[in-house]
């Protein structure tokens, strides 16, 4: 099972633990962009930064993805890791037709991508809809998402 990545704002290279995470423990694969662009159509994971406030940084992102049909958005809250929320609610704030999951997850400048159980949750809810996605496509025996039929 495959999805796309993508980022929107400076996230400090937190796209790189996200994806090792979701990989290693969620059995599920990033692909590259040749690959969706010849031949897969697997949901889109959008990294999107909170750095001013999350409706407007979320809207400015998915203004950036008009086509996409599936999107999974991680909203990436920017705060020292006594400031972590256990549910700071960006979905909330989020208006949009395709958006399959809006989830959060926490990192900060000096430590990066928090080991922590908030992000644990939002890995494993967007491997979950990355699965649900793909099973969905493969019951409709779409053929536009063959990575999922893995």
């Amino acid at each position: 099972m495959s999805f796309r990545l993508e980022t929107y704002g400076n996230t400090l290279g937190t796209e790189k633990e996200f994806v090792k995470k979701i990989e290693k423990r969620h059995n599920v694969k990033k692909i590259n962009e040749e690959d969706h662009k010849s031949k897969y159509h697997p949901p889109l994971v959008l990294l999107c930064v909170n750095a001013t406030r999350v409706g407007t940084d979320t809207q400015a992102a998915l203004r950036e993805h008009p086509d996409e049909s599936s999107i999974i958005l991680v909203v990436l809250n920017h705060q020292p890791k006594q400031n972590v929320m256990q549910d700071p609610h960006s979905y909330s704030h989020v208006r949009h037709d395709n958006i399959l999951a809006v989830v959060d997850c926490f990192f900060y400048d000096s430590e990066g991508f928090y080991n922590c159980e908030e992000n644990d949750k939002a890995i494993k809810c967007v491997a979950e809809e990355i699965k649900t996605y793909c099973k969905i496509k493969k019951s409709k025996k779409e053929k536009s998402c063959c990575m999922c039929f893995g």
